[in-house]
């Protein structure tokens, strides 16, 4: 988790690099001047500032999406050849003045019993639990209650604001992205360097 904030992070700067150049390019014509080699505040200031503004972006109220996936599985039965395919259909809400994340998730497996292909279930979750509704309520799995914090608090639309709002910000090694050396910060959430 630790290096994948703090890859998160240095992303979230070089795109905001990309998106207001000009706003980086005052601040690095001298290397003793760049607020992202001594002052991790500073840098990410400058970045929420590229991203539109640190108000701008505590003011976003939720987020719909919808995304398509596949998974690919092996099995020892008579119906290998050689995987099984899953496909998921999800559309989903992630609502940050509430602090919940909404998925209605649609599952078709093409080589189930007849009339058992397909399944939907809508879940519903938050930082402190999360239920599936779908023929029967039930619980749903920690890894969905965890998707629903890191959605809520590390995100794209709130990373940034997270670091900000952290103590203990401190700027890190510069990370290397798809061959180019960008600046980062490390932060603690929930308690986890």
């Amino acid at each position: 988790m630790h290096a994948f904030r703090r890859t998160a992070v240095a992303a979230l700067i070089a795109a905001a690099t990309l998106i207001a150049p000009s706003v980086f390019a005052q601040s690095s014509s001298a290397k003793s001047s760049d607020p992202c080699s001594s002052n991790a505040k500073a840098c990410i200031d400058l970045a929420l500032d590229a991203m539109g503004g640190r108000d701008r972006l505590a003011a976003v109220k939720n987020i719909t999406y919808e995304s398509q996936g596949y998974t690919e599985l092996t099995e020892q039965s008579y119906r290998q050849a050689p995987f099984i395919t899953a496909y998921t259909h999800t559309k989903g809400t992630i609502d940050f003045e509430r602090q919940r994340l909404l998925l209605e998730i649609q599952m078709t497996w093409p080589e189930s019993d007849p009339g058992q292909f397909q399944s939907t279930a809508t879940v519903v979750a938050g930082p402190d639990g999360a239920i599936r509704r779908g023929k029967s309520d039930s619980p749903a799995s920690i890894a969905t209650v965890d998707s629903a914090r890191y959605a809520l608090a590390l995100g794209p639309m709130r990373l940034l604001l997270s670091a900000s709002a952290d103590s203990s910000l401190r700027i890190a090694k510069p990370e290397m992205i798809r061959g180019t050396l960008h600046p980062a910060v490390e932060f603690t959430y929930e308690g986890r360097q």
